[in-house]
């Protein structure tokens, strides 16, 4: 995120005003037919099928109002 639109947030992450989350879903979330299995890359990690699932997802909005 800190790239994203050369760097709009960035001064808002510096200033822990905007804080992400990292949060995995993995299987959850994926769709039956795509590869999890780590010792097979090419199907898990560079297919097609694993690139589609790939995304960022906004799960909760907190506002702190001073």
């Amino acid at each position: 995120m800190m790239a994203y639109r050369d760097g709009v947030f960035a001064s808002y992450v510096k200033d822990k005003q905007l804080i992400f989350q990292d949060i995995s879903f993995g299987e959850d979330r994926a769709r039956d037919g795509v590869s999890d299995k780590l010792e097979d890359e090419r199907l898990s990690i560079y297919s097609v099928e694993a690139a589609v699932e790939r995304r960022a997802e906004i799960i909760k909005v907190v506002v702190d109002k001073p």
